[in-house]
């Protein structure tokens, strides 16, 4: 309707019943078209049970709006003890939902999961630069035990027949040229680094044994093994 003209009834022009409130932000009515002598209105409602309806709905767009918030709060953490913190606090709200009722929750450009990815990454790369600072530190022990080289070199005898060195090739020479370059193997914030480090050289530096044929194949793959007293 129009409203202001004798055919509509006295009723307001739409434009100035929204100008002053009408279908708010909150508003839950909606828009139907009315004819007059057609339509008929609605049944009145009990007044007590239309106000607990109503007090229903804002505490469940109170928590709505909390989860909204709370999950801002987790995509913006920047550290994983923190995004743990904060994501049991969005569980617990999220808990306080009734059943699969997350429609009204979705925020924009927040990805709760690619977060938690993001920083797990994070604290892998952390973990792998302190390793590698370690290795290349004094603290750390890279002079090779005699009875540890002697089971890569043919001939002698703590040899057990597995993958061997190349001729020529000296193993504390690669220790001293390798060490904290390789990889860790570090996947896992949560277990200890194996002490062990995993290089690719510019050359050959060894044989590959097959345990199963005995067949040799080079290889400049090899791996460094640390202890507290010797590597």
């Amino acid at each position: 309707m129009g409203g202001k003209e004798k055919e509509d009834g006295p009723y307001q022009l739409l434009s100035e019943a929204v100008a002053e409130g009408l279908l708010h932000v909150n508003c839950q009515h909606n828009l139907n078209t009315f004819y007059p002598g057609i339509s008929t209105k609605p049944p009145t409602l009990d007044p007590s049970k239309v106000d607990e309806a109503y007090k229903e709905t804002q505490r469940q767009r109170r928590l709505e709006r909390a989860i909204r918030r709370q999950k801002r709060v987790v995509a913006g953490t920047t550290d994983l003890t923190n995004f743990n913190n904060d994501k049991r606090k969005l569980e617990e709200l999220e808990s306080r939902l009734p059943k699969g009722d997350i429609g009204k929750t979705k925020v924009r450009d927040v990805d709760v999961k690619k977060t938690k990815d993001d920083l797990i990454q994070k604290a892998i790369d952390g973990k792998i630069e302190e390793t590698r600072k370690y290795i290349k530190s004094n603290e750390c022990i890279k002079k090779i035990h005699e009875g540890k080289r002697g089971k890569h070199i043919v001939g002698h005898n703590n040899y057990d027949g597995k993958s061997y060195l190349a001729e020529g090739v000296d193993p504390q020479e690669l220790v001293d040229a390798y060490h904290g370059t390789g990889d860790y193997k570090i996947k896992n914030i949560n277990k200890n680094w194996g002490k062990k480090e995993f290089i690719m050289s510019n050359k050959v530096v060894g044989y590959d044994v097959d345990p199963v044929t005995g067949g040799m194949t080079p290889t400049r793959y090899f791996s460094i093994h640390y202890s507290g007293v010797h590597t």
